[in-house]
């Protein structure tokens, strides 16, 4: 395989690059592209076999093109480099699928299945690792780099060249079809190539948590049910007759809007939106979810029964939704799963529009024209709950295979994700603490310098507070800004 994956990634790239190559005389000219293929070859045969002179007449060649020459040759360097990136992705990837199915046996290095047949081989049973698993938590946090400069724009035309190319690299694809691919593709890297590829400004904290949702969205909803998928597989395999019910042990943070060390345009506004783009992405996610979940759900009355917890979700539901209600009586009348998937998107709804227009204080109301009462989800445990009742009346009623579907996936999205996506970590500089508590400590008659106390009297005095049953500081206490 590995001279077969080489092969693929040699013919992906010289497609790409006939692709971008056309793009270069089209957009910049034949000079241009000759330029490129000049510099190309030159560095290719360099690293071939190399050569000294060679070496310093490509760096006298470099230094004498002109501003505008070596702004194109970096375009076009830039391009290519990002197309031989994917398609060596790419490549990877298809070399692991075929160890797999090569080996299916053979769990893959450093994944979960090693893992678990790891732990069994070394004596862990199955009732230590379920004792253990609740008490799990993996927590990977993102975190914006000062030097991250790729815009959105970039990265979705990225993922779009990625998701035609295995189209084009098929033996069995029809002429037609590969044109329409390739058109497809050239659309991408011209729109590329036409556009900033860097940011021309600095990004705003916003911008920040903006592009950490994009990874979140494309990324993360796709994979995390996946994974535990992966986890209940491997579970059931190497502890055959278990019966596992896997807890949420992963969850994800996020710094982007809540890190103030240091960076004064971190405000408390900005946290705020910074957690309204997340919770906003995470509902309209669940919303497109809502909505595959009720096509896939059609089991109807008739053909079988439903739980008696569902039919007082629904009878529930409807006194909270009169206009839903007689819309599903009319469309679903006999299909109960898909009346309450209406009830639960309505309910998702009414949270975003609640997400998108609140303004929050320190007893935040609903915002003018959304229900307050039951119509939307105050956290996941609502959610969860309801989602809960239609996978238990599936499953007492032959409908296992169903709940074990897109339902499953949806349960696992909102287990770990909640309502909010990623939890925003909130980081400040100690000076700002310090002299936080100074003033509030020196307000309310406790400590009249803790400035100046030390490390230990410091330690021992909060250590103290933190003991006492009384709020440290009254609802009325007059502090400064």
């Amino acid at each position: 395989m590995a001279n077969d994956g080489q092969a693929w990634l040699s013919e992906a790239i010289h497609l790409l690059g006939d692709l971008l190559g056309e793009t270069i005389r089209e957009q910049a000219g034949a000079e241009a592209f000759a330029l490129e293929e000049e510099m190309r070859g030159r560095a290719k045969q360099l690293r071939a076999q190399p050569d000294p002179a060679a070496e310093q007449s490509l760096a006298t060649r470099v230094a004498e093109l002109s501003v505008d020459e070596a702004i194109q040759l970096l375009k076009a360097f830039t391009h290519y480099f990002g197309l031989v990136n994917l398609a060596e992705q790419m490549a990877r990837l298809r070399v692991l699928r075929h160890r797999d199915h090569e080996q299916p046996d053979l769990p893959r290095a450093e994944s979960i299945r090693a893992a678990v047949q790891q732990l069994k081989a070394r004596g862990v049973g199955a009732a230590e690792i379920a004792a253990a698993l609740p008490g799990m938590r993996l927590q990977p946090v993102f975190t914006a780099h000062p030097t991250e400069a790729q815009r959105r724009t970039t990265l979705e035309a990225i993922r779009r060249i990625a998701t035609d190319l295995p189209t084009l690299m098929r033996a069995d694809v029809l002429p037609g079809e590969r044109a329409d691919v390739r058109r497809r593709i050239a659309t991408e890297i011209v729109g590329r190539w036409q556009s900033d590829q860097v940011r021309v400004r600095k990004p705003t904290v916003l911008d920040e948590a903006k592009n950490g949702r994009f990874y979140m969205e494309t990324t993360l909803f796709a994979v995390v049910p996946q994974l535990y998928r992966d986890l209940e597989a491997a579970l059931n395999a190497a502890y055959p007759g278990e019966a596992w019910d896997v807890p949420a042990v992963l969850r994800f943070g996020s710094w982007m809007g809540g890190d103030r060390d240091g960076n004064p345009n971190v405000t408390p506004a900005t946290t705020i939106e910074a957690v309204r783009v997340l919770q906003t992405a995470q509902l309209e996610a669940y919303l497109r979810e809502i909505t595959a979940v009720s096509q896939q759900l059609s089991p109807a009355l008739g053909q079988v029964e439903i739980s008696a917890e569902l039919h007082a979700a629904l009878a529930a539901n409807a006194a909270l939704f009169p206009a839903v209600a007689r819309l599903v009586e009319d469309r679903n009348v006999r299909e109960p799963y898909r009346q309450q998937c209406s009830y639960i998107h309505a309910k998702l709804t009414d949270t975003l529009e609640w997400t998108r227009r609140v303004a929050p204080e320190w007893e935040p109301r609903p915002p003018e024209g959304v229900p307050s009462e039951g119509a939307w989800y105050h956290g996941a445990a609502a959610l969860v709950a309801e989602l809960a009742v239609m996978e238990q009346s599936l499953r007492s009623n032959g409908g296992a295979a169903l709940a074990d579907g897109r339902l499953h996936d949806l349960q696992r999205l909102v287990s770990v994700f909640g309502l909010h996506m990623a939890t925003l970590d909130i980081r400040q500089h100690s000076a700002r603490h310090t002299a936080a508590l100074a003033e509030i400590l020196a307000l309310t008659g406790i400590e009249p310098d803790y400035a100046a106390l030390d490390e230990t009297a410091r330690t021992t005095l909060l250590t103290r507070l933190l003991g006492e049953a009384r709020p440290l500081v009254p609802s009325r206490l007059q502090c400064s800004a």
